[in-house]
C-alpha cells in the first residue's frame, strides 16, 4: 500500500500553493518519511537517514515546481508538445532504379549463394 502525501501549508502564508521566498520554493505538499521509505523500497534503494532527508527535499522541490506550473492560466491555450510546428519531412515515395544483386555484392568481403555472409551469431 502506498503512503499518502501530507498536504500542509509550509509557513504561515495563506497565499498560493507555492511561494517563492528568498529564492526558495515552499509548497503546501509535504513528503513524509513513510513516502520516501516506500519509494526507496520499490526502487530497491538502501538509503541512510541523511540520504532519505536529501531525497525528501529534492522531491519537495520538484513538487513545488509543479505547484507553480499549476497556477499558470491555461484555459484558452491548446496543448503543445513541440516548440515549433512539425511538418512532414519525408520524401515522396518514388520507384527508382536500384542495384542489381551482383552490384550490391561486389564490395562485400564475404558472400555465400548470392547473399551477404556475416559473422555467426551465438
Amino acid at each position: 500500500m502506498c503512503p499518502t502525501v501530507n498536504r500542509e501549508v509550509a509557513g504561515s502564508s495563506p497565499a498560493p500553493a507555492a511561494n517563492l521566498i528568498n529564492n526558495k520554493i515552499y509548497s503546501d505538499i509535504m513528503i513524509d518519511k513513510e513516502t520516501i521509505e516506500h519509494v526507496a523500497k520499490i526502487s530497491r534503494l538502501k538509503l541512510n537517514e541523511e540520504e532519505k532527508e536529501e531525497l525528501r527535499e529534492d522531491i519537495d522541490k520538484i513538487l513545488s515546481a509543479f505547484e507553480i506550473i499549476k497556477e499558470v492560466g491555461t484555459e484558452n491555450i491548446e496543448p503543445s508538445f513541440q516548440p515549433f510546428e512539425i511538418k512532414n519531412v519525408t520524401r515522396e515515395d518514388k520507384i527508382e532504379k536500384s542495384l542489381s544483386q551482383k552490384e550490391a555484392l561486389k564490395n562485400a568481403e564475404q558472400t555465400k549463394d548470392n547473399f551477404f555472409k556475416g559473422p555467426r551469431a551465438v
